[in-house]
Formats: structure tokens, sequence, C-alpha cells
């Protein structure tokens, strides 16, 4: 899949294989990209023996609880061309809201010019336009919203 540069969302009911696309993602980019991912939900061993999360060297993988500045300075030090992380909710901020989470990685993929694709549940909403409205409705500086549901 084709990102731009900004900020994706993947986002899906729970069971919905958001995990399992994120890990096919990764596996496809490492081909020929530098991966960071970022697996809040799901530990190193299970992704190895669940998902068979390859071992490439061109894989950086984090599974440990991780703030947005973490992620800045994991990028600054590395040279990746793409950021995912699984999911979006388990990542610390200041003050753990969603606005300040996503506002966080839109500065953070503008700043650095990478692509970062994050997943998040969307079960309590009945439609995609839903979804966008009433979890982005306060983020003025959205620029691109991609949705696989």
């Amino acid at each position: 899949m084709d990102f731009k540069v900004g900020l994706n969302i993947i986002g899906g009911k729970a069971a919905s294989g958001k995990t399992s696309t994120m890990v096919n993602l990764v596996n496809l980019d490492s081909e020929t990209k530098n991966v960071l991912f970022v697996s809040l939900e799901t530990g190193f061993n299970m992704l190895i023996e669940r998902y068979n999360l390859s071992g490439r060297d061109s894989i950086t993988l984090i599974d440990q609880p991780t703030s947005v500045d973490d992620i800045e300075k994991e990028i600054t030090n590395n040279k990746y061309d793409i950021v995912y992380i699984d999911y979006i909710m388990l990542l610390q901020t200041e003050n753990n809201t969603i606005k300040e989470k996503i506002t966080s990685l839109i500065e953070l993929a503008n700043k650095h010019n990478i692509v970062i694709v994050a997943s998040d549940y969307i079960g309590a909403f009945e439609s995609v336009d839903k979804y966008k409205s009433e979890m982005f409705k306060d983020v003025a500086t959205i620029q691109v919203l991609d949705m696989i549901l």
C-alpha cells in the first residue's frame, strides 16, 4: 500500500484484523524500506509466533509502553522510511487525549517528512464518517486520514 507522508489511520472493530494488517504491511514494506514498528498491544514473542513477523534487519520493533517523544528520539537517531503504530490509544502523551496523540503524530510526521500508519479501534461508531467527525472534530491540523475497514 502506498501511504502519503503524514498520519494515516487503519481503523476497525475489535478482532477485525487490524494487527494482522499492520504486520502484513510491515513485512511487505520491510522488503524495500527501513521500518519502525511500535507494537503497543502485542509483544515481540507473540508477533513472531502468531504472525510470523520476519526477522529482517530493516525492521526495528518497539513492543513496550512508549510515548511520542520516545518515537521521535528513535526516528531522530535512525533513518526510517515508515513508522507503524499498533494501537494509537495505547500511545502515551502528556494528557493522554486523542487530540493530543493525533496532533503530536501529525507534527512528528511533518517534522521528519515521514509516513506514520497507526491503528485505532472504531467499534463505537457506525461509520467511518461518524468516527472522523467525532474523534477528530477538534483537530484542525489533520492532512491525510486513510481508513481501511
